[in-house]
């Protein structure tokens, strides 16, 4: 399921939208906090964000790790946060979509869930139909629910579908990168690959893969059969 945004009014002005995760390992995260702000003097200039660092506590709890402000450094210091290539890109989405947000709902009052297929298509969820699209889904109607999608909002139906298989996708590599670094046995690597890159993300297993190829191989040129 794509990841609502769930932005909350603070003013008539400003809305504060809840915590986007850019990056994350088992210990440790960094997270996009992010304010709308209904700017008289630009328009355009409608997001203010924090990057966050923040640990996980007992209890899978996460907390941000203190930080001294930047005025108080002194001459010859300095601070800095790296963000990987991954992270990077999932901040420039995140900042399209917040400044979307904006564009089309501008400050909404009270708690809303926002859901963004992509920049051209933002949809705000009403509570009362959420809570009936919920009570649908736990009686057993997703399938349902799914079909009636496809048949009336087709190309919603297909950004939605992409955008999951894309969050899995970055989910799965997240958890490589993790498991590397960990230094991981063979016997969880076999287990990883037929499982979290096959079912998670739609990526065919290795042997699959070369058998897939041979068999299309064969069937455009011809087997070859005797020696």
């Amino acid at each position: 399921m794509v990841e609502p945004y769930v932005t909350e009014s603070t003013s008539r002005d400003t809305a504060r939208v809840r915590d986007r995760v850019l990056s994350e390992s088992t210990t440790t995260r960094k997270v996009l906090r992010a304010e709308l702000i209904d700017n008289p003097k630009d328009a355009d200039a409608a997001v203010r964000i924090t990057i966050v660092h923040q640990r996980k506590k007992a209890h899978e709890e996460w907390e941000d790790i203190p930080a001294e402000p930047l005025s108080k450094l002194k001459a010859g210091e300095h601070a800095k946060m790296t963000l990987d290539t991954q992270a990077t890109l999932r901040l420039y989405k995140e900042l399209a979509n917040l400044a979307e947000i904006f564009k089309q709902r501008g400050i909404m009052w009270g708690t809303h869930e926002v859901l963004v297929a992509d920049t051209d298509s933002v949809l705000t969820v009403p509570a009362n139909r959420k809570q009936a699209i919920q009570a649908l889904l736990e009686q057993g109607y997703s399938e349902e629910v799914w079909q009636d999608l496809v048949e009336r909002e087709p190309d919603l139906a297909t950004r939605l579908s992409n955008a999951r298989l894309h969050e899995e996708r970055s989910r799965a590599l997240r958890e490589f990168a993790d498991s590397l670094e960990a230094g991981r046995a063979e016997g969880y690597w076999q287990d990883f690959f037929k499982t979290a890159l096959s079912e998670k993300t739609g990526l065919r297993h290795q042997e699959s893969l070369g058998n897939t190829r041979a068999d299309s191989n064969n069937a455009l040129f011809g087997a070859r059969s005797g020696p």
